[in-house]
């Protein structure tokens, strides 16, 4: 399970998945993407649905290697989210540092996150939420795709964000909850 955005104009086949491997170079599990199912109403101008979920070729297996659950319940403001990506670690780096970073961020309120993207996102989409700690800790430049969990469950996925923990624009979601019904079907379809 990935955002649309990072599949967005590759080809499956170029796309290679690690797993249980705390950097890049790290060898960690690998495998190769046969097939990606892309939400059909993403588009690159909105995060509305930003998901998209790849078959691999190899199941992902080992010791640091787990399978998570979706969030199956509406998130709450104040709950906090545990983020993870291989991301920068500020806006202004050069480069991702290629190692997995975690953070810890809030759920805004609906109401804040609507305030917060009313000049470049109006309506917010029901299938995006905020977090973040502004001008703290946000997820940046490299993590899109990334996890968000919550409550032991996969409750999100990094969609994007303007700059990277910047005060007045937390860093913007998908909803788990509010796109199963796709997941579930991009799962069979791709199976198929």
């Amino acid at each position: 399970l990935t955002s649309a955005g990072c599949v967005s104009g590759v080809k499956a086949t170029d796309i290679e998945v690690v797993g249980g491997a705390d950097t890049l170079s790290d060898a960690g599990v690998r495998s190769k993407v046969l097939k990606i199912s892309r939400h059909s109403s993403y588009t690159e101008k909105t995060p509305k649905m930003d998901v998209a979920v790849m078959l691999l070729e190899t199941p992902l297996e080992g010791d640091d290697i787990a399978t998570i659950p979706l969030n199956d319940v509406p998130l709450k403001a104040g709950q906090i989210m545990q983020v993870s990506g291989y991301g920068q670690k500020s806006e202004f780096a050069s480069k991702p540092t290629g190692e997995i970073r975690t953070i810890f961020v809030p759920i805004l309120t609906r109401a804040n996150c609507a305030n917060y993207y009313k000049s470049v996102l109006n309506p917010l989409p029901g299938t995006i939420f905020c977090a973040s700690k502004p001008g703290l800790q946000d997820h940046c430049v490299g993590d899109r795709g990334g996890p968000a969990v919550s409550n032991g469950k996969l409750c999100g996925i990094v969609s994007r964000a303007v700059g990277c923990a910047r005060v007045g624009f937390p860093g913007l979601y998908v909803g788990t909850f509010t796109v199963t019904s796709f997941i579930n079907e991009a799962i069979a379809n791709l199976e198929a």
